[in-house]
């Protein structure tokens, strides 16, 4: 029995470090757990648009979004994946709910796509900041046009960050210049 007493009592500092030390060890790796959580791409935005009216078949349209970086970590744009598309709104959409995430896009093949970065060599939304972006559309009035602006993150990840936000443009009512209220819709 004293033998029992003087191994536990030789063993017992050493077992009481590698258990404190495994508890730092998983103290430690939770919180760098709850750290990258918390520092993971933060990015909202909202488009805005204006429409400038050229003439009775034409219109102007100025595309607006501001991105917002919430992050405390740069958000690097893949210039070669960030699109914005422009799709017609027609009387050929079925009634009922529209599913933007569905794997056939409800309104088709966007009428015009474009890549307004692909020149770029790197485009990057600091962190903590508030960016305006804008670009431009030669659009026919009579209609109703849906934009959605893709912006993809570029990372060496297997999973793909992006955000999409989307604006309906109404060149369906003749009017004089005027701006549409902001949108917000949920990305994915």
């Amino acid at each position: 029995m004293n033998e029992i007493a003087v191994a536990i009592r030789d063993w017992l500092p050493s077992g009481a470090i590698l258990v404190g030390g495994a508890w730092i060890l998983i103290q430690w790796l939770h919180t760098e757990r709850l750290r990258r959580n918390k520092e993971r791409a933060a990015l909202d935005g909202i488009l805005t648009a204006v429409i400038t009216s050229i003439d009775e078949e034409k219109s102007l349209i100025t595309v607006e979004a501001q991105w917002n970086n919430r992050s405390p970590l740069p958000f690097v744009v893949d210039v070669e994946k960030t699109l914005i598309d422009i799709f017609q709104v027609t009387s050929k959409i079925d009634y009922g709910p529209i599913d933007m995430r569905a794997r056939e896009f409800p309104l088709g093949q966007p009428l015009y796509s474009l890549k307004p970065y692909e020149r770029l060599v790197s485009l990057v939304i600091e962190p903590n900041t508030e960016n305006k972006l804008q670009t431009y559309f030669l659009l026919k009035s009579g209609s109703a046009y849906l934009v959605r602006w893709r912006l993809v993150r570029k990372t060496t990840e297997k999973n793909v960050f992006l955000r999409n936000r989307y604006l309906i443009v109404d060149l369906t009512r003749g009017c004089p210049e005027h701006t549409i209220e902001p949108t917000v819709a949920t990305g994915e």
